[in-house]
């Protein structure tokens, strides 16, 4: 187990881990969890990496869920949680994270004041919409975020946003 942060950063040993997931019981999930637990963001940004953490997210018990989406927020400020969601890689585990009540829960702190600017970019809008499939709460607090009054100015900013994005996304929002 002090191996499993260097076996899921190659690709030839990651699958090794991805394999204990699947297979094993619930108290050696939590085991691997823990043996990463201090770089799990920095195992979130790499390529097989984010494989890996999507996994153990996909994998461990509620509780567990739960702990991972803090660590996004407990010693994690909003850059960091941005800078993930914004990542080629990253934006994978936190999208993933969204499906989940309780960590969408652990995450609205954070979250609530980085849709905006995960909206507005290629890899956050992943997080945005897996935020909006995930639940109706999910799709309140991206609503909340982007028109927090309700007012016209509110409007013109998200008119703003929605002028950022690719003419494709748009169209298959619409579809």
């Amino acid at each position: 187990l002090p191996q499993t942060f260097h076996l899921s950063l190659h690709a030839e040993s990651y699958k090794v881990i991805m394999t204990l997931l699947t297979h094993c019981d619930n108290t050696i999930k939590t085991e691997l969890l823990y043996a990463i637990r201090r770089k799990f963001l920095e195992l979130s940004r790499t390529k097989n990496g984010n494989l890996v953490a999507q996994k153990l997210v996909e994998m461990v018990p509620a509780q567990q869920k739960k702990e991972i989406a803090e660590m996004f927020t407990i010693g994690a400020d909003e850059d960091e949680l941005m800078d993930t969601g914004k990542h080629i890689f990253g934006n994978r585990v936190l999208s993933k994270l969204c499906e989940y009540s309780m960590c969408v829960e652990a995450l609205e702190d954070v979250l609530m004041p980085a849709i905006p600017g995960l909206s507005a970019h290629a890899h956050g809008q992943h997080v945005v919409s897996r935020l909006i499939d995930s639940s109706d709460e999910g799709a309140a607090m991206v609503i909340k975020s982007l028109f927090p009054s309700g007012k016209p100015e509110d409007t013109e900013a998200c008119e703003e946003i929605i002028d950022a994005l690719p003419e494709s996304t748009v169209l298959a929002s619409l579809l």
